[in-house]
């Protein structure tokens, strides 16, 4: 599936303006990249660039990923008009991306997303069924990809509100996916009540 001249990183985008590697997708899309670029963020890239003949101009490079993987992936070590919005809906896949490529810088902004911005904006909200399993999923990308003050900053949101998304009741669900030390995290980051703290309140079932 060949793209359109112009498209982002086509043949003939400026983007792709002095390529010298070709990238090919497990589904046959081109893309026409820099290999300076492609060292700089990943590890990977760096040892199978190694092998280039100098004397060669441009090098095809056919890599396991479908072309909208291979997009993000770019998209996460070019500028603009490539850079790509880290969001919750393409954070994980950013991470196993860097991962397989190596690219620790592109893992790093990832984490830094999900501590800087996802979770305070998780914190502000108040609904329990979507932002209990969004922390959750925060704390299991923090512990699969050895992130732990990533981690802290999950459990330190939970406990900080323990009472307002009514977290006791939920303490039978949360051992299954937490250790001893992760909910000791957890219940030493619950704020101390206030005077008026009791009316307020939900039940331990959160409704």
């Amino acid at each position: 599936m060949a793209p359109e001249n112009h498209e982002l990183f086509g043949p003939a985008h400026p983007l792709s303006r002095g390529a010298d590697v070709t990238l090919v997708s497990s589904d046959g899309r081109r893309f026409y990249c820099h290999s300076v670029m492609l060292q700089l963020w990943s590890g990977l890239f760096q040892e199978l660039l190694a092998f280039v003949d100098e004397m060669q101009h441009t090098w095809e490079l056919p890599v396991t990923d479908v072309a909208s993987d291979v997009l993000l992936l770019l998209g996460c070590m070019y500028p603009h008009p490539a850079r790509v919005e880290i969001t919750m809906a393409n954070c994980e896949k950013i991470f196993h991306l860097g991962d397989k490529y190596e690219a620790q810088d592109m893992m790093l902004r990832a984490a830094r997303y999900l501590a800087d911005t996802a979770i305070p904006t998780i914190m502000e909200k108040n609904s329990r069924d979507t932002t209990i399993p969004r922390v959750l999923e925060c704390l299991r990308i923090a512990k699969k990809y050895s992130y732990p003050w990533l981690g802290t900053a999950c459990l330190q949101l939970l406990g900080r509100k323990f009472f307002d998304w009514g977290l006791r009741g939920d303490l039978p669900k949360l051992l299954e996916v937490l250790d001893s030390s992760q909910l000791m995290q957890v219940m030493q980051s619950i704020p101390q009540p206030t005077e008026g703290d009791a009316e307020r309140r939900p039940s331990s079932g959160g409704q």
